[in-house]
């Protein structure tokens, strides 16, 4: 801890408002101590009235006055403002003037005694002097500052009192020994306190830089903590994924399997049994008409295939055209007209507002293409009823196609999960599960492609209502009524 200079000025490691907070820490530290020794004072002065009485009997009530009029009630008012905060800054300029008043009192009374008693009087300004030094604990500058202006004092009175100069040597001698004792005392006394001071205050920033170093350190290992955690979440989930993808695909690669080598056996089988010449001909067309059939159940699987491997591969280019909504509608009815579409002859219906046919600007194939995988779904899975396809403009910004069915229905749980790839639902159900788990898979797909939203609503035993909305834009020639 450096401290160089006579008025102990900072070196350039120390901050300077350590400095600057010494004074107000200093009074504050020793403000019982201050207060004992003003109290002290008022004592000794009032018990040197005695000295008063036995060496001045004819002046002891002008002194009396000095001292129980002047120098006691001041030395009291300092004492009472020693309990207000202003005392805190400015407490050594306060105990300063108790220390100049107490020693011009007694030049005042060394002034007017006769000369055969001064000597005594000038021992109370040393006293005073040591007082100062020692219990009022008055720093290096104010002590200096009062040890000067005493000592002028001091020196003035002798002057002009008729005191014989031996006497002048030997009382100005004990003064200024006394004086220097006084200022060295308090030099290095004051450089100690400040020493302490400075060390104390820069343990405790250090203290608090260590504690901020550590809670961030804290916070940092917390922070790294809770991402490793995270990770860790990650980790666990994507493993769980992983692992649920790998029975997935496991499940798909059997399934596939199946439902290739199904129809491909059917083909084989069928078309060995027509290499017969003797089959009749009514045989023959149906099993013709079987293996026509299963050869577009193993066209419609590869198709599958093909569209979810482009849109894993991001291969997949839209190209949308201008046309009318309703013809969407009519070419997936007259598809599902045919035997091989629905085969279980299920009651279709279309329901659109023929009134306002405006035309739209989307991919044409790719709309195509999600309602028949929803009517194909909803064909599937209704034994009996009925399935409504058409559209509803709502609003006049979007347009919404719609494949309604009075089928099985699929349940919450199922819901959550009816979009992902190789995935099946109602695998219990007495209705049989022909496909690989990736028609919903496309169709999802194939609307975001083309900038549309899939909604489901569904319940066990009610049926499934299908809802794809698209952002309506006309061609410039189209009615854009509502």
């Amino acid at each position: 801890m450096d401290l160089h200079g006579l008025f102990f000025r900072p070196s350039n490691r120390i901050p300077k408002e350590l400095i600057s907070s010494f004074n107000r820490d200093s009074i504050q530290s020793s403000i019982k101590n201050i207060r004992f020794a003003i109290i002290l004072c008022v004592l000794l002065f009032a018990g040197f009235a005695i000295l008063d009485f036995y060496t001045v009997p004819h002046l002891y009530k002008y002194f009396w006055a000095i001292r129980f009029l002047i120098v006691i009630p001041f030395s009291l008012i300092v004492f009472a403002i020693s309990y207000f905060p202003i005392f805190l800054r400015l407490g050594q300029l306060f105990l300063s003037l108790v220390s100049i008043v107490g020693g011009y009192s007694i030049l005042w009374m060394i002034w007017v005694t006769p000369v055969e008693v001064q000597n005594t009087y000038y021992v109370g300004v040393i006293l005073v002097l040591m007082f100062s030094f020692t219990f009022l604990r008055l720093r290096f500058v104010y002590g200096f500052l009062i040890g000067i202006i005493l000592f002028a004092g001091f020196e003035i009175v002798q002057v002009c009192l008729d005191v014989d100069n031996l006497t002048k040597v030997n009382n100005s001698f004990f003064m200024v020994g006394a004086l220097f004792i006084g200022i060295l005392s308090s030099y290095f006394h004051e450089k100690l306190l400040r020493k302490e001071f400075l060390l104390r205050r820069t343990l405790e920033q250090e203290k608090r830089k260590t504690e901020a170093i550590n809670s961030s350190l804290e916070d940092r290992v917390e922070e790294r903590t809770r991402r490793l955690q995270e990770m860790n979440e990650q980790l666990i989930d994507a493993k769980s994924e992983a692992e649920k993808s790998d029975q997935l695909k496991s499940a798909f690669l059997a399934n596939m399997s199946h439902e290739i080598r199904t129809p491909m056996n059917s083909i084989l089988g069928f078309t060995e049994i027509l290499s017969d010449d003797e089959i009749e001909k009514e045989q023959s067309h149906k099993y013709l008409s079987i293996i026509h059939s299963n050869s577009i159940r193993l066209l419609q699987i590869i198709n599958d295939i093909i569209d979810i491997s482009k849109i894993e591969s991001g291969s997949v280019e839209i190209s949308p055209t201008f046309f009318k909504p309703s013809k969407v509608i009519g070419e997936v009815l007259d598809l599902f007209g045919s035997i091989e579409m629905n085969p279980n002859g299920i009651e279709i219906l279309s329901e659109y507002p023929k009134e306002s046919d405006s035309e739209i600007f989307t991919d044409y194939t790719k709309l195509i293409q999600i309602i028949v995988n929803l009517s194909q779904n909803a064909v599937k899975y209704t034994p009996k009823g009925q399935v409504k396809i058409g559209y509803k403009r709502e609003h006049k910004d979007s347009i919404c196609f719609y494949v309604y069915d009075t089928g099985i229905g699929i349940s919450e749980e199922d819901q959550k999960t009816i979009f992902n790839r190789f995935t099946q639902v109602n695998i219990d159900q007495k209705t049989p599960n022909k496909g690989v788990g990736l028609g919903l898979a496309i169709t999802q797909a194939n609307t975001n492609l083309i900038q549309g939203k899939i909604k489901l609503t569904s319940a066990l035993g009610e049926g499934s209502h299908f809802e794809i909305n698209l952002p309506m834009r006309y061609s410039s020639s189209a009615d854009q009524s509502s």
